[in-house]
């Protein structure tokens, strides 16, 4: 394609180029090309790559610029024109151009916990952003055996004939940049103390609260997130990145695309997916959507039946990827955003109206959120339930469950069953065990961080599942669930767990 209209910030309308061609060509061609020669001498400034013969053996990658224009953050600012050059990586052959592509990612349940601790704690909060981050890392940080990588030149470059680019630093859209940003940054990051999570390795701890000195890390690839008990530490660790990565800070109101409301004087951190919703909706067409009040339809249970009439699947697809992310803090629309997500591969009528539905619930309730912090409270407690039954493709059922940690929810779920349960029972004590081994995940991130160690309370409204966490009887219908029973039990046994009975309806 060519450009994609934009308009923006109502005095603002041009075009958004999806190639070079189209970008010289384009009404903001002048911007545009500024914007190249801008990225163009940065990377030559950083020594990216080097030219080299190209010789028949060789496998040369393609490259294309990607074209943004971010919006002024004032009303009557002046926007940015943004390019970046991406290494087409699809074309990358393991073991020719690349070796290892697997870098972790922030898991959503060890942020919740590093906000409550900060928010309780009452920790100086930072957010930064690394600049250009994979071009920052040396190719040969790989080690001998790293292998080369070879790029056409990109256009705007001059170059001489018959040369390529063979690449000196990691550059974005390859497949191992992801891979030798994490390992480069974690060796300086642990070269100053920190010491990354076993249970999370993008979370990374220093010092203690005891000691006055405690610092945590939460990072998602180059954006970082600091939470320091003084000023001091953290201007600290903004010296000794600066030293190496050349960064700029971040608004403390926004961290990975999701929005931050500090209340420091009620220790508390709230945290909204709102600027994503109104974005979800304007880029759908949805802004005037007619307000709904629950996120699903009572009474509709939706199936994989295949005569519904079908509907574009690019679009759901898009409507319900966004939806995934809003739901991270969001836990009612959990199970609404689970059910939607089984049918991403062939959605009906029904399945989009019920995406609707969904996203006129987010239009009235977009700046609902979850909150973090309040009273110091480390007990980490459980609830769990279950829908036997209730799924009318398969007959299996639907785990729902919260761990919190004080009165921060930490994780939240909404999970089909891998089984098909035979009683409403074995259902719930499926349920139960899902939700404690994210319990003992949580605890086992709280001693990590705190040294932090204590009972696990657990809770659900079937009494049946009391009973067989808390006694050694056999019971004959659950012989088949033996190695979930006789795990609660373990755990009740160690006084690890306790489990406890809470009323269904109120």
């Amino acid at each position: 394609g060519g450009a994609e209209y934009f308009g923006g910030g109502g005095a603002c309308c041009l075009y958004v180029p999806r190639s070079y061609r189209a970008a010289l060509e384009c009404p903001d061609s002048l911007r545009w090309k500024a914007a190249v020669n801008a990225i163009l001498d940065q990377l030559e400034s950083s020594q990216f790559a080097h030219f080299v013969p190209r010789t028949p053996d060789m496998q040369v990658i393609p490259s294309h610029f990607v074209f943004a224009y971010k919006e002024p953050a004032e009303e009557g600012g002046e926007g940015r024109y943004k390019v970046r050059l991406v290494l087409d990586g699809s074309k990358q052959v393991r073991g020719v151009s690349y070796i290892d592509s697997w870098a972790p990612s922030l898991p959503h349940a060890g942020w919740r916990l590093f906000l409550h601790i900060c928010a309780v704690e009452d920790l100086e909060l930072l957010s930064l952003d690394v600049n250009n981050a994979f071009v920052q890392v040396p190719m040969s940080s790989q080690g001998a055996k790293s292998p080369r990588v070879y790029i056409k030149v990109p256009p705007g470059m001059d170059a001489p004939p018959g040369m390529v680019l063979e690449l000196d630093r990691a550059l974005e859209g390859s497949r191992q940049a992801g891979n030798l940003w994490f390992k480069y940054l974690r060796a300086f990051l642990r070269r100053w103390g920190f010491v990354p999570l076993d249970t999370a390795e993008t979370i990374y701890v220093r010092g203690s609260l005891s000691a006055g000195d405690f610092q945590m890390l939460a990072i998602q690839v180059d954006d970082i997130q600091v939470a320091s008990q003084s000023v001091a530490l953290q201007k600290k660790f903004v010296n000794q990145l600066g030293s190496v990565f050349k960064h700029k800070f971040s608004p403390a109101s926004r961290f990975v695309g999701y929005d931050i409301e500090r209340d420091r004087a009620a220790k508390t951190i709230k945290v909204t997916a709102a600027s994503k919703v109104a974005q979800v909706l304007e880029a759908h067409g949805l802004g005037e959507v007619h307000p709904k009040y629950t996120p699903c339809a009572p009474g509709v249970h939706l199936s994989s039946d295949s005569s519904g009439q079908r509907v574009d699947v690019n679009t759901y697809q898009s409507l319900v990827g966004a939806f995934q992310f809003i739901r991270e803090f969001r836990p009612d629309i959990s199970f609404a955003v689970g059910k939607l997500s089984k049918f991403l591969v062939s959605p009906n009528l029904d399945h989009m109206d019920a995406a609707l539905y969904l996203a006129g619930y987010l239009r009235r309730t977009a700046s609902k959120g979850m909150v973090f912090g309040g009273a110091r409270d480390y007990t980490v407690r459980v609830v769990s339930d279950s829908d036997h039954g209730n799924c009318p493709d398969t007959g299996r059922s639907t785990s729902g469950l919260g761990v919190f940690v004080g009165g921060s929810l930490i994780v939240h779920k909404s999970k089909l069953q891998h089984i098909t349960t035979l009683s409403a029972a074995e259902a719930e004590l499926v349920a139960l065990v899902l939700a404690i081994c994210e319990a003992k995940w949580v605890c086992s991130m709280l001693w990590e961080l705190l040294r932090v160690r204590g009972l696990v309370r657990a809770y659900t409204d079937c009494m049946a599942v009391v009973h067989m966490a808390n006694h050694q009887k056999h019971l004959q219908r659950t012989r088949h669930l033996n190695i979930k029973r006789h795990f609660l039990k373990d755990e009740v046994s160690e006084d690890r767990l306790s489990v406890e009975h809470i009323p269904g309806k109120f």
